[in-house]
């Protein structure tokens, strides 16, 4: 890899030098490389070089996202705003590592606000059927979980792969499954319903926290996404029934025994001067949980990663941030994460399938494959934290590139085997539930990959199993097919 062309000709590195010796400049040259340890180096073209030099930053965007999570928690700032010395900050904890721990301590303490039951109460003085309540009930989730301040914080943690809070988050999120368990049992027993083949009430209710969990990322990046519909039902209470729908069948089983979600955790009592430090960071915790977009990310750190030099950074980018927004386009070309060629591929499979499951198995399998292992989702949902316009703008945009390829192949799956929506239902509603969805999913199996999929004996993801069962309740090869809010109340009359 080599410097660019000869615009550097006049730097330090470019310099002729003439040794004492009497050396001439290229003996000198030779001499002065040998003791950097470095050789001559074969010039490329600037193309080349400026695409590794991109390349290299968004390794290091991968390796850390958007810097230290909760590295902004600086002793001085902090005891300076409780009207303390920094003196007797120290007087509590060692160092500023000691203290951000127990701020996270503090932070993840409780439960997660969508683990209470009281949520999951149906609405007695709801006007209108089963499908009603479920909309009710799924917005009210929502809703709570759009306030709750430690969504953002949560995310941030998540994705630096912080190892004081990962194993806190995951039974966070356990925790909310046994609320939605618990609840699900109990509704689908009074209804006389059980999970369908290939369900179960870990399923069932797993989807429907990472379901939740996938709408309100979208909600930071596009608080309309998540709006109500045809007829004023709610997107989430759509999609609630589709999964509740798609995912039961009549024949209900005895209620298991009674469970609970995990009773919170209790903080520690501690001093109140201690206290107040400690309330301090969550509340700036709470505002910024990270840094800004790849200020980690240095030009010299940058350059040394490819083998250029510091003056071939600069060659091609006048600073830091010019650089940084190159780097923000090249983080959300959307081929990054979708090849076009293989989803055009996809498509022409689904527009020459034999058959509605193996079609939705393969597709959804394939880019389950590609979703849950790109390391590049970890920069994403980073992105989702922070409360910058520029780049909440961008990866909007681009998430709803990516949902139009999806919209693409959806339209193509219905026509192959003559479906068509029930009213008020869309390929749009459809594919944002199952793009929330599958944000949602990839977070769990980034905290625990079990039970995910593919399933070892019939090859479904459980994100396939969603889409497949959105599908077969949402749609129709009726002529004029009932729409879905009536079909639902006939499904869940019990």
């Amino acid at each position: 890899m080599g410097l660019p062309p000869a615009d550097l000709a006049g730097s330090r590195y470019c310099q002729e030098v003439t040794g004492a010796d009497g050396s001439t400049p290229e003996e000198a040259g030779r001499a002065t490389r040998r003791r950097r340890g470095t050789s001559r180096r074969t010039r490329q073209d600037p193309a080349t070089a400026r695409a590794q030099l991109l390349g290299a930053g968004l390794e290091l965007a991968a390796e850390h996202s958007l810097g230290e999570t909760l590295g902004h928690l600086r002793i001085n700032d902090l005891a300076r705003d409780a009207g303390l010395t920094s003196g007797a900050f120290y007087h509590y904890w060692d160092g500023q590592d000691a203290y951000r721990a127990e701020v996270l301590d503090a932070l993840l303490a409780g439960e997660r606000a969508d683990a209470d039951p009281a949520l999951y109460e149906p609405d007695d003085d709801a006007a209108g059927g089963p499908a009603r309540i479920v909309d009710g009930v799924a917005r009210r989730v929502l809703d709570r979980l759009v306030e709750d301040p430690d969504h953002r914080l949560e995310l941030a943690l998540w994705a630096h792969r912080d190892p004081r809070a990962l194993d806190r988050i995951r039974q966070r999120a356990e925790g909310a499954d046994t609320a939605v368990a618990t609840m699900l049992a109990d509704h689908l027993h009074r209804i006389d319903r059980r999970p369908a083949l290939g369900w179960d009430l870990g399923r069932l209710a797993t989807v429907a926290v990472a379901l939740t969990d996938g709408l309100r990322s979208q909600h930071l990046i596009d608080p309309t996404a998540a709006s109500d519909r045809g007829d004023a039902w709610s997107a989430p209470g759509l999609l609630g029934l589709l999964l509740l729908v798609g995912a039961t069948e009549e024949g209900g089983r005895a209620a298991p025994p009674g469970t609970t979600a995990p009773a919170p955790s209790v903080p520690t009592e501690v001093q109140p001067r201690r206290q107040r430090l400690v309330d301090l960071g969550i509340q700036a915790a709470r505002a910024r949980p990270t840094g800004n977009a790849f200020d980690h990310i240095r030009a010299d750190d940058v350059a040394r990663r490819v083998g250029l030099t510091i003056g071939a950074f600069y060659h091609y980018w006048d600073s830091q941030e010019d650089y940084r927004d190159d780097l923000v386009d090249a983080l959300f070309a959307a081929d990054r994460y979708v090849d076009p060629t293989g989803m055009a591929a996809q498509g022409l499979a689904l527009a020459d399938a034999d058959e509605l499951d193996g079609a939705l198995r393969d597709i959804t399998s394939w880019y389950w494959s590609i979703a849950s292992s790109r390391p590049d989702s970890r920069v994403q949902f980073a992105f989702y934290t922070l409360d910058d316009p520029y780049i909440t703008g961008r990866l909007s945009a681009w998430d709803q590139a990516l949902r139009d390829a999806w919209h693409t192949a959806m339209d193509t799956l219905l026509a192959r085997f003559g479906r068509r929506w029930r009213e008020p239902l869309s390929t749009d509603l459809v594919v944002l539930g199952l793009s929330s969805l599958l944000d949602g999913l990839v977070v769990r199996h980034g905290l625990e990959p079990a039970g995910l999929g593919p399933d070892d004996d019939d090859g479904w993801t459980l994100w396939g199993r969603a889409g497949r069962a959105f599908i077969l309740a949402g749609s129709s090869t009726e002529a004029l097919p009932t729409d879905f809010p009536t079909m639902a109340d006939e499904a869940l009359a019990g």
